[in-house]
This record gives structure tokens, C-alpha cells and sequence, in this order.
């Protein structure tokens, strides 16, 4: 078992020598701190696969090692046992309540410390294949869906380019501004899946990074409703929808930046407008309460039943079955990951007779005298 790493922090000296030169007879590579302090440097460095953690440590005790390495990215799933002489429930459930994964109570056994050890490398070893599983899976669902998002709008951009160039003597202008028109959909649909994807890959990478987060969620939109009718009139008036939409918005200063709101309000609109046919109203209203700012987008098309954020999740599309768009099922992700990390709240419901209302709701910062 030498490629099974063990950390080991201790402060009694006898209990942490005499355990790891155990384990190492046993056939496991061992490391040995003295404290909570050294532990979480040991940790950092040496990725063990197993910790054993003494619970009660001058400076820094076992609680807080654990609360450090369920917070790193790189430990969060290391199997953590403490060895303790509490057996107070109170206690146990206070480690298990951090993310412990057992309790050795001083003193054990060999068998004792055996059997925790082979019992969570089992479980650490099944979840590894779950994850590896899904990871794969994620992978393969990433790699369709960008390939379809990528090349279908490529190849209007070069048909269409394709056919301009070689026939443009014999292409009658109205037919030339037709396939002008399908090049710059084309190139607007990609331009808009590198953009989300981009946006994806760094959303994924602020997860354990406090100051690259703050790009995202810290921010101040002194008055939103201009905003939001920009956006808002831009996406119908792309989508000669112009005649469809009812819009009304109070105004109010939100914690959120502008460009996270244009970023949130583009995917709610652009779904709306795929999911309602032209003619049928969109309404997007704006109204300010006592700590809040909310903003319904209203559709009338086929609707969705029981449907909730939590559902919302990347590269899957939400099940409407009588509508087909396209899209990549991204960009409704990013608005959600956008207002959770601000603090925000997203809402769908029916929309009765027809359609679906989307609420969106922002912290006042200070209400728009």
C-alpha cells in the first residue's frame, strides 16, 4: 500500500509516533504533523489520501483543520477520521456536521483503525468512479453540444459566403441581401456561443477563488431600469418583435453590476422570444418594494410545468414539448449562476392562460428619488 499517502496530526508525541510507524509497517506512506497548523501545511503540500486528525490542538484545533480542507478544492474530498477521547454526541455531531467522515475514540485497536481506514478508502474509491463517471459523461454532453453549436452557424456562414462569391453574377440582389442575412444570424449565433462558453469556463473557475469572484459578485447598477429597456429593446427589435413587447419599469440602484444585468436580462428576453411566436405580447416590467427589485418577464407561449432553478443546470435544455429551438441550453444556466452570485432570486410560473412568467429579484441598494 505504499501509494496509499496517510497525514497524520497529533500533538501527543507517543500516539502520533507509534500510529505512523503502524501504518508504514502496514505498508502505507505516512506523514506526520505535530499540530493544526503543520497539518494543514502537510496537507496542502502532500495530497494525502487519508487524514487522521487529533481534535483537540493548541492555535489551531481539529475542527478548523477540517473547516480548511472541505474548503479546498484540492482536499475537499480527502477522507478525514478524527482521533478523539470525546465521545460526546454533541462533539461527534459537530465534526460530522463539518463534513467528518468517522470518529476513532481513544484508545483503539488495530482492528479498530484498520477497518475505519479500509472502509473509507473503499468509499473514497467508489466515489472517485461515480465522479470520474460523470465527469465523462459531462464531457461527452460538452463535446456534442459544442460541436453542433459551433459548426451549424460555421457552415451558414460558409454556404452562404460560398455561394456569393461563386455566383454572385447570376444571384439577383434580392437573393444576395437574403443570404447577406443568413451570415450575419450565422455569425451572431456563434459569436454568441464563444461568448458563453467563455463565460462558462471562467463562472467555473471563481468557484474557489474569493477575488476573481468579486468580478462577478460585487457590483452597483445605480439605476436599472435604462438597463434593462436597452437590452430589452435591442433583442426585440433583432427579432422583429418590436410590436409585441409591453414594457414598464420603475426605476432603483441594485447590488449588481450593469454588465451582469444586460448579461442576465439578454438569456431571459432571448428565451422568451423563442418560446412565444411573433404576435403574442412579451411584457417585461420592473417594480420596486421595500428591499427588493423585481423584474417580471412574461411570455405567451407553450409554457413549462414544474419547473424550478434547480433544475436549470449546464447544456440541457428545458423539456417544451410542443416548441423547438435552437441553442445549446447554456445560456439560461449563466443568467441563474449570474443572480445566485449576487445575491439575487429567480422564479418561474405559469403564466395563465398561456406562457410562463419569469421573476428575477435584486437587493436595493437605495431606492431612485
Amino acid at each position: 500500500m505504499e501509494h496509499i499517502k496517510i497525514l497524520i496530526i497529533e500533538d501527543d508525541p507517543n500516539i502520533r509516533e507509534n500510529l505512523g510507524e503502524l501504518l508504514t509497517i502496514k505498508g502505507f506512506t505516512v506523514c506526520l504533523a505535530a499540530n493544526g497548523r503543520e497539518g494543514i501545511l502537510q496537507a496542502t503540500l502532500e495530497k494525502p489520501d487519508l487524514i487522521f486528525c487529533d481534535i483537540t490542538m493548541p492555535e489551531i484545533n481539529g475542527y478548523e483543520v477540517l473547516k480548511f480542507v472541505r474548503e479546498n478544492i484540492e482536499l475537499t474530498l480527502t477522507p478525514f477520521i478524527f482521533l478523539t477521547a470525546k465521545t460526546n454526541s454533541i462533539d461527534i455531531r459537530t465534526g460530522m456536521n463539518l463534513g467528518a467522515d468517522d470518529y476513532l475514540t481513544k484508545p483503539f485497536t488495530i482492528n479498530d483503525l484498520m477497518a475505519a481506514i479500509n472502509t473509507r478508502l473503499e468509499h473514497k474509491i467508489k466515489n472517485d468512479e461515480l465522479i470520474n463517471n460523470k465527469v465523462n459523461s459531462f464531457h461527452a454532453i460538452v463535446n456534442r453540444t459544442a460541436m453542433h453549436e459551433f459548426n451549424t452557424p460555421l457552415n451558414g456562414i460558409i454556404m452562404g459566403s460560398e455561394l456569393i462569391l461563386n455566383y454572385f453574377d447570376n444571384l439577383s440582389k434580392n437573393t444576395i441581401l437574403e443570404l447577406i442575412k443568413i451570415i450575419n444570424q450565422s455569425s451572431n449565433r456563434l459569436h454568441r456561443t464563444v461568448l458563453n462558453n467563455t463565460l462558462f469556463a471562467e463562472l467555473l473557475s471563481i468557484e474557489n477563488d474569493v477575488e476573481k469572484k468579486k468580478r462577478f459578485s460585487e457590483g452597483h447598477c445605480p439605476s436599472i431600469a435604462p438597463v434593462i429597456e436597452k437590452k430589452v429593446l435591442e433583442k426585440t427589435t433583432a427579432a422583429n418583435r418590436s410590436d409585441d413587447l409591453i414594457i414598464n419599469l420603475e426605476d432603483a440602484a441594485v447590488s449588481i453590476s450593469p454588465d451582469n444585468v444586460e448579461r442576465i436580462i439578454d438569456e431571459i428576453v432571448d428565451n422568451a422570444i423563442k418560446f412565444s411566436p411573433a404576435g403574442k405580447k412579451i411584457q417585461v416590467t420592473g417594480v420596486v418594494s421595500e428591499s427588493f427589485y423585481s423584474i417580471n418577464i412574461v411570455d405567451c407561449g407553450p409554457g413549462m410545468a414544474q419547473i424550478d432553478a434547480s433544475m436549470i443546470v449546464p447544456f440541457k435544455k428545458l423539456n417544451v414539448s410542443s416548441i423547438t429551438v435552437e441553442g445549446s441550453g447554456l445560456g439560461l444556466y449563466l443568467a441563474k449562476r449570474l443572480i445566485e452570485l449576487n445575491n439575487g432570486k429567480l422564479n418561474f410560473s405559469p403564466n395563465k392562460p398561456e406562457g410562463l412568467q419569469v421573476k428575477i429579484q435584486f437587493t436595493i441598494k437605495q431606492k431612485k428619488i
